[in-house]
């Protein structure tokens, strides 16, 4: 995401900038059973199972699992800023939890 803030530099002293760019993402920490290939706003992320949560933006997308042995599952989330939003799709019984 895009970053801004303001700083004051005096003249002749050295300015550190630090900046944690890790916290400006949300995370989406999704796991599945038995697998599926993982569909954020109609864009593959890839195939679970994943080894970390994902990073995106502060907002609302549409999370879509596809597994061609089963039927779709689709949700609607949203994830708030320092929040890491976990959930579970179980194919074979078609639920979300």
């Amino acid at each position: 995401p895009v970053y801004s803030d303001s700083i004051i530099i005096s003249p002749k002293l050295i300015t550190y900038i630090e900046v944690n760019l890790d916290t400006l993402f949300v995370y989406f920490d999704c796991k599945a059973y038995p697998w599926g290939e993982l569909f954020i706003n109609n864009k593959s992320i890839g195939i679970t199972p994943f080894n970390t949560p994902i990073p995106l933006e502060e907002g609302r997308y549409q999370a879509k699992l596809v597994n061609s042995e089963y039927s779709v599952l689709e949700k609607e989330i949203l994830i708030s800023k320092n929040d890491t939003l976990r959930l579970k799709f179980d194919l074979v019984q078609g639920i979300i939890n």
